[in-house]
């Protein structure tokens, strides 16, 4: 359960209106065993306007997916959570397929496009990899990420951050370290 309260006022206002946000949301996950390697998993949404009366509630289907395994593979599958070079790059819904491999150097892909119904991303395909390890309480990581095409005529939610078309390449590198189970600092380079 969460409960978000904000007012726009300033350039925002001015852009977008004065709205003021007032939402209580609620998750409900429902998971299960498909078999001994595979599991799946659904989000339900539930976002209630605490501002009126008016019933203008929403319930939803927002997020499906399964994790399983092929051969050494770890694989996940449908439309779920993906957060890019800890969130500094992508962090939102996507429609997707990941693979990973190995245990204290992990290689891992993707490809998928991006969910959302509040937002235009000014690109419709995302992919990439990675190589990601631990040493002690230090975690490391190298990644690249593609963003490709445009948004066929679509107004963007950030503006044109690219010609229309253009694919953008982004190499990352990630650094963490977890004081303890609390606290962790963690450092991204684009």
């Amino acid at each position: 359960i969460r409960y978000d309260y904000a007012d726009r006022n300033g350039d925002l206002q001015k852009a977008k209106g004065h709205v003021a946000k007032n939402r209580l949301r609620t998750h409900i996950f429902v998971n299960g065993q498909i078999n001994d390697d595979w599991t799946y998993t659904a989000r339900i949404q539930n976002d209630q306007n605490m501002a009126n009366d008016t019933g203008d509630e929403t319930t939803k289907l927002n997020q499906a997916w399964v994790n399983g395994k092929l051969g050494g593979l770890k694989v996940v599958a449908g439309k779920t959570d993906l957060t890019l070079a800890n969130g500094n790059l992508y962090d939102d819904t996507a429609e997707y397929v990941g693979i990973s491999y190995g245990k204290e150097i992990k290689l891992n892909a993707y490809y998928g496009q991006p969910v959302s119904t509040d937002y235009n991303y000014d690109f419709d395909n995302i992919f990439g990899a990675s190589v990601s390890g631990q040493v002690g309480k230090l975690g490391l990581s190298v990644g690249y990420d593609k963003f490709q095409e445009g948004l066929g005529g679509a107004k963007p939610m950030y503006g044109q951050l690219a010609k229309e078309g253009d694919d953008n390449a982004v190499w990352n590198v990630c650094a963490s370290y977890a004081f303890d189970k609390n606290v962790k600092l963690n450092l991204t380079y684009l």
